[in-house]
């Protein structure tokens, strides 16, 4: 056939080239792809002139296709132009008796880097009834993993790529392609699975030309997104007590067999994966919110959020008594008030005396020291908070039993109950009657008196 060449605009070349005899020189070429550029190979030349020769170097380059899931489709199709073979066309063949593979073949390549896609739905037509079609998916490592018309038990025990295949024999050579239909004359349709991320290379090759024109137009559309019978959201678990301190750094339990991503909000600002474990020690103290936002690679999504209370301050001790480097002969007397935000009514307070002994939820406690012999000893208090913050008081004190030490008598004052406030009560009552009666009895007296001096 005849070609009338075409500036191809894809490469530039900006140097004058000179070679001298026997000799070679390198060659600096930019590659211009256009952001429009559809899928697939694109062929041409290099033409070197000089005065007395003329030499076109053959080049080629592949354009891929991003894919992104369930974002419209990819389409390629033939249409009418300049150039006598492009991109969405297929050269005449007959590939059932060559000893050569004649049949024309044309790539399509598709970068595939988002994990979840699993399938891929190729639908592939053309015009001619008498035209036929074999399509080949081949995932990144080179292996074809689907096609068209699979090969059944013939891949299975005779090693064939498809069913149409017919083998190497005397009668193919190297082997030969039988016309079959897939969907219709004129369309196959190719399912595919994607299991890596990665290119995949996608392999037209037509077995059957009608031959009626030099070239046919095909028709090719390209789908992939994520087939799993799953339509249960995640399931978000997350144990945490109403106040943390710094030594909480649980994440939530995301459970799904087909997770896509988890996103973590703390107080509406989003965590990224460098931030985590969160680290709840570094919150100031106060209430917070967690937010967490998982999906799966259906689409299906799950949404909750946590209140909590951080709290990394330890409870405050007052002590009022004993001083540090306190002189005892008979008895320890222990005052302290314990102060925190957050602490329980029991179970947070113990004194641990010097003898062993432990007192719990106690805050005041004359301790005998007559039977522990002359020494400096140490009074341990422990206060624990809600948050599992911990202070710990140390004092020290010494027994002096020559020591003459001042009698105080400590009684802890107790609280008026309600029955003793209504005893008061109705005795100031009966005491205001009793004073109202004996008050008007000398009235009354003084009057009488009164009277009989006047008679």
């Amino acid at each position: 056939s005849y070609y009338q060449n075409v500036l191809w605009d894809d490469i530039t070349v900006y140097d004058e080239v000179t070679i001298l005899p026997n000799d070679f020189t390198d060659v600096r070429a930019t590659l211009s792809v256009p952001s429009d550029k559809q899928t697939g190979v694109y062929q041409g030349f290099l033409s070197f002139e000089g005065k007395y020769h003329k030499i076109n170097s053959p080049v080629s380059y592949a354009v891929l296709e991003t894919v992104k899931k369930d974002v419209g489709q990819t389409v390629i199709s033939g249409s009418s132009g300049d150039a006598l073979y492009g991109n969405g066309f297929v050269k005449g063949a007959f590939d059932m008796t060559s000893r050569y593979m004649a049949g024309d073949w044309r790539q399509y390549y598709f970068d595939i880097q988002d994990r979840t896609i699993n399938s891929a739905t190729i639908d592939l037509e053309w015009e001619n009834d008498d035209t036929n079609f074999t399509v080949f998916m081949i995932d990144p490592h080179g292996k074809i993993i689907q096609t068209n018309f699979p090969s059944g038990v013939f891949g299975e025990f005779l090693g064939w790529p498809t069913s149409d295949w017919l083998g190497t024999s005397s009668f193919s050579g190297g082997g030969a392609f039988y016309p079959v239909k897939n969907k219709d004359n004129t369309s196959t349709v190719l399912f595919a699975p994607i299991n890596q991320t990665g290119t995949y290379t996608l392999l037209v090759h037509s077995t059957l030309f009608d031959g009626t024109l030099t070239t046919e137009p095909i028709s090719l559309a390209a789908k992939f997104t994520t087939i799993v019978p799953d339509e249960k959201p995640p399931e978000i678990t997350f144990e945490i007590p109403e106040l943390v301190n710094k030594t909480f750094d649980t994440l939530p339990e995301i459970t799904e067999k087909n997770l896509d991503y988890v996103k973590y909000y703390l107080d509406g600002e989003e965590r990224n994966l460098e931030h985590l474990p969160l680290k709840f020690g570094m919150l100031p103290d106060g209430k917070h919110n967690l937010r967490v936002y998982a999906s799966d690679i259906v689409g299906n999504d799950a949404e909750q959020t946590f209140s909590f209370t951080v709290d990394n301050t330890p409870p405050e001790i007052l002590v009022k008594s004993p001083i540090n480097g306190t002189k005892v002969s008979d008895s320890l007397n222990i005052d302290f008030k314990v102060k925190d935000e957050n602490l329980a009514e029991d179970g947070v307070i113990t004194i641990l005396l010097p003898d062993g002994e432990s007192l719990k939820d106690v805050t005041s406690y004359s301790f005998n020291v007559a039977d522990i012999d002359d020494g400096i000893y140490d009074l341990k208090i422990v206060a624990v908070d809600l948050a599992e913050n911990e202070q710990t008081k140390i004092l020290s004190f010494n027994v002096d039993h020559a020591f003459v030490q001042e009698t105080s008598i400590y009684k802890e004052k107790e609280p008026v109950s309600e029955n003793n406030l209504l005893i008061i009560i109705s005795i100031i009552i009966v005491a205001i009657i009793m004073i109202s009666v004996i008050v008007k009895r000398v009235r009354k007296t003084s009057t009488e008196n009164k009277i009989l001096k006047e008679d």
